[in-house]
């Protein structure tokens, strides 16, 4: 772009784990004396905002506020409202609210545990609003949330973000080798491991839902997707 100008074109510098970008990783990259490359902190594309740590934190947070707003706005004429039946509510939140929360990629968020943390916050804080329990009869009467969920007849988070990944495992097991998805799962590289526990990545959470979740011996591709290209029996395992 021009030194007077704003452009859609830009640069983002990643540094290494555990370390900051300095002044002179993001100083402009001149391409000519009127031209040059700035750098951004964050940069946003198809919906995505991505950043310099290379994790969802953000994003999920993003995700968290978008859900609060439409909840908040559908709170007094359908959340709250005692005429509509609780069985209704549930179905209005899990189409409207869980779906933009979720929708933006949830099955394929590379989740730490603060991440998690905060949306089950989240859904429970929900919960408890359409039932118009306060923070205050929570402390007074100690309702769990286990309690919560039981009285809405609602899943946790935690199995509605796992039923999300195991339905979106069925779709890479029909997915041929050479797609995006099916193939990230299987590369590799051959530089040397840095020391240090590895940043959080989608292979793990998906290990995760394979052999915590859905009990499965191994998380490795040819002992589970066999099984998942099987709509009825992989139903039948995930349910």
């Amino acid at each position: 772009k021009r030194t007077n100008e704003s452009s859609k074109t830009e640069a983002m510098h990643i540094p290494r784990p555990n370390q900051q970008s300095t002044a002179d990783d993001t100083k402009d990259i001149m391409i000519n004396n009127e031209h040059f490359f700035g750098y951004c902190t964050e940069f946003k594309y198809l919906g995505t905002t991505f950043t310099p740590e290379l994790n969802d934190s953000n994003y999920v947070q993003l995700r968290i506020d978008q859900a609060s707003k439409a909840l908040y706005a559908m709170n007094k004429n359908i959340f709250r409202q005692k005429e509509i039946s609780s069985k209704l509510r549930l179905r209005s939140y899990n189409a409207i609210i869980v779906n933009l929360l979720l929708g933006g990629g949830g099955e394929s968020w590379a989740l730490n545990e603060e991440d998690r943390r905060h949306i089950k916050v989240f859904h429970h804080q929900s919960l408890r609003r359409m039932l118009n329990i306060t923070i205050y009869n929570v402390m007074k009467q100690h309702i769990t949330n286990k309690e919560v969920r039981v009285k809405m007849k609602s899943y946790s988070m935690e199995q509605t973000m796992e039923l999300r990944r195991a339905r979106w495992l069925e779709k890479i097991s029909h997915m041929g080798s050479d797609r995006g998805p099916r193939k990230i799962l299987v590369a590799w590289t051959t530089n040397e491991r840095p020391r240090g526990r590895p940043q959080q990545t989608i292979r793990h959470g998906l290990a995760s839902t394979l052999t915590d979740h859905l009990k499965l011996p191994s998380p490795k591709m040819n002992d589970w997707i066999k099984l998942a290209s099987n709509h009825k029996e992989w139903g039948e395992h995930v349910e």
